[in-house]
């Protein structure tokens, strides 16, 4: 469980530094953008991710999700505002499975 803690903790101080666009709740081209920039993914499993984000996540976890990797500290500083801590904990175990999950099915390690 602190393993757990201590990365989701870093996943969002590095996610709040890198794309410095703007996006609508369930923008999958900024997840995209930002997941490529940000994170050790590449192409097939961020859209996999994405597309499992816009599933699962609420509009607002979902913005929350786009904002930490891409670094809009702005944005994310909003969202902070008007998103749920246990809501930010779904966020954090999301990214913790989903990438997993997608380089999984795509046939990966």
């Amino acid at each position: 469980m602190k393993v757990a803690s201590v990365f989701l903790m870093l996943l969002f101080i590095v996610a709040s530094n890198c794309y410095a666009g703007s996006s609508g709740p369930n923008d999958i081209k900024a997840f995209n953008k930002a997941c490529l920039s940000a994170m050790n993914l590449d192409g097939p499993v961020c859209k996999c991710v994405a597309q499992k984000a816009g599933e699962k996540l609420t509009p607002v976890g979902f913005a929350y999700l786009v904002a930490s990797p891409s670094l809009d500290n702005a944005k994310a500083a909003k969202l902070r505002d008007k998103i749920e801590a246990s809501e930010v904990a779904e966020v954090g175990m999301f990214m913790m499975n989903a990438p997993y999950e997608c380089s999984k099915a795509l046939g990966g390690n």
